[in-house]
């Protein structure tokens, strides 16, 4: 589940929850009940959930279409990104854009540490309200976890 209003964001996936308020990330491990608190660094080479789901590729990526797919009984465009700034810590970024709906259904991204991770839209609503206290962690929903404030 991902939560986007500005610059704030909200991602849930498997094991951890992310929140950004626009100036502190707060990162909850749930296997290890501890949240590490940071401060946003705008010069930081990561991929937010703005960013993937905009067109940030414009500017900062190498892009390619690659051959057309068909995933979950649908057709898919893949696009292959690879970033200008080789010192960014993926070098490759896979977006395979729904063909009928035009609307991106999944982003895989490969980052030089080997992981990979794939961010799939199982649905979108783009005109939801949704309150700012979505993007602030509330250490009272959490009992127990340990605070790491790397501010």
């Amino acid at each position: 589940i991902v939560y986007m209003k500005g610059n704030k964001y909200r991602v849930s996936i498997t094991g951890q929850e992310i929140f950004c308020d626009g100036s502190n990330i707060s990162t909850y491990d749930r296997s290890a009940n501890e949240v590490t608190i940071t401060k946003v660094d705008p010069s930081a080479n990561s991929l937010t959930p703005q960013k993937i789901f905009t067109n940030f590729y414009d500017k900062d990526f190498l892009y390619k279409l690659n051959q057309e797919k068909t995933v979950g009984g649908k057709k898919v465009q893949e696009i292959e990104l690879t970033p200008i700034d080789k010192s960014k810590p993926f070098f490759k970024v896979l977006v395979y854009v729904d063909k009928a709906s035009q609307i991106i259904s999944s982003t895989k991204v490969f980052e030089k540490t080997g992981n990979k991770f794939t961010y799939s839209v199982t649905g979108m609503n783009t005109t939801a309200p949704v309150n700012d206290t979505q993007f602030v962690f509330d250490a009272k929903k959490y009992p127990g976890a340990e605070v790491v404030d790397l501010r």
